[in-house]
């Protein structure tokens, strides 16, 4: 959430006093350490600095009984972090500095855990171009960009293609993938390496539930993607059942 909300705990102490004064209820502590945290032991140091917040607000007269850990938990295992690095953090760092005993109300905000894997996008190529410099490479157009699922690349987020079907060759060329629309950064990734793929072929990315079609706009008239659900036979007579009660 960068620097537009929250407290550094160089000031949460003069806060606290200051909403004391005004007789103002504060009733606990909520963190975020921010969508696409790639590191678990951050959970922990947020619980451990969580509970120096509420040792300053006993110290003015609180007794808290809230603590918000926040979101931005994973929606499918990668290398790097995943649900249970971060449960066993907050495990550890929950029993550590808020025992059991306490009366305290725990929650959290889990909406990507939810949502990222739930969706599958699927981008049509709409144009090619070849670039013949020094080092020959392969700019593809496709029918979503910045302005719609892609809007993580803002953030710094990388996103991996795949083909849709396998290609007949193992030749991989340097490649970028850009959106439809005329806005120079409408750049889903500026350097990767891919088959040589031609117009109306398509490319599929994984995990795409989260911040992506929310964000859809219809910048320069193209509208956001189409959405289709899919389930397993199993899962399907479950919904009918329920639709017809």
């Amino acid at each position: 959430l960068g620097r537009k909300f929250g407290a550094s705990l160089e000031n949460t102490q003069k806060l606290l006093q200051l909403a004391k004064d005004l007789d103002l209820n504060v009733i606990g502590v909520s963190f975020h350490v921010g969508t696409g945290c790639y590191d678990a032991s951050l959970f922990y140091n947020a619980v451990k600095s969580a509970a120096t917040v509420f040792q300053q607000g006993n110290a003015v007269g609180y007794t808290f009984t809230l603590l918000d850990i926040g979101g931005g938990f994973p929606g499918f295992k990668n290398e790097t972090i995943s649900m249970d690095n971060i449960a066993a953090q907050l495990n550890l760092s929950l029993a550590e500095f808020f025992p059991s005993e306490r009366n305290l109300i725990i929650i959290a905000e889990p909406g990507k855990y939810f949502v990222e894997s739930a969706f599958t996008l699927c981008c049509n190529v709409i144009s090619v171009k070849e670039v013949n410099d020094r080092n020959k490479h392969f700019m593809y157009y496709l029918n979503d960009g910045v302005f719609s699922s892609f809007i993580g690349v803002l953030f710094a987020e990388k996103f991996k293609p795949f083909l849709l079907q396998e290609s007949d060759t193992t030749l991989l060329f340097k490649s970028s993938l850009w959106g439809p629309t005329c806005d120079s950064s409408d750049c889903i990734s500026e350097e990767m390496y891919l088959p040589k793929l031609s117009v109306r072929d398509w490319l599929y990315f994984k995990n795409m539930g989260a911040y992506t079609t929310c964000f859809a706009s219809k910048f320069n008239g193209f509208n956001p993607p189409v959405i289709y659900y899919v389930s397993t036979s199993k899962i399907g007579s479950i919904f009918s059942v329920s639709f017809d009660d």
